[in-house]
């Protein structure tokens, strides 16, 4: 089961790298500081910073690492009307639904000073809590919080 797991994980990250090789890193910078408080353009630009952490874990290049997890960490947040719409959805969930936001800002927090120490072991360890943070989110809410977000 575990084999069968990280062998998963492996393709998965292969073709995000093969993805991320064949695109222009400006192309990849422009879509990270594009400036907006859409969810859908926030969590874009989340899934471009993936990308662009899986490259650098694959080419061990510790300044992309540490950009890339930054860029996760201190992703823009939805606007104020957005976070409106989720909480009274959401209601008793919120805490839930934060608790997944927080357990990928710290786990990026930790990949970007792990990064700086140039210890990739420790990156990958925890490359691994921010797919499961994402992913556990995605899972949970996702197609809520859109039906929500297009409803209104």
């Amino acid at each position: 089961m575990k084999f069968i797991k990280l062998f998963s994980v492996a393709i998965i990250a292969s073709y995000i790298f093969l993805y991320v090789n064949a695109q222009e890193q400006k192309s990849v910078q422009a879509t990270i500081s594009a400036p907006s408080n859409d969810l859908k353009t926030i969590m874009n630009g989340l899934l471009e910073d993936t990308k662009l952490l899986t490259e650098g874990i694959f080419l061990e290049d510790f300044a992309k690492i540490e950009l890339a997890a930054n860029n996760i960490a201190n992703h823009p947040k939805p606007s104020p009307e957005t976070l409106k719409k989720v909480k009274a959805n959401l209601v008793e969930e919120m805490g839930v639904f934060k608790g997944f936001d927080m357990e990928v800002h710290n786990a990026a927090l930790e990949i970007a000073m792990s990064a700086s120490n140039e210890d990739l072991t420790r990156v990958v360890s925890l490359y691994h809590q921010v797919i499961d943070g994402c992913q556990s989110c995605h899972n949970q809410y996702k197609n809520r919080i859109s039906k929500i977000l297009k409803a209104n």
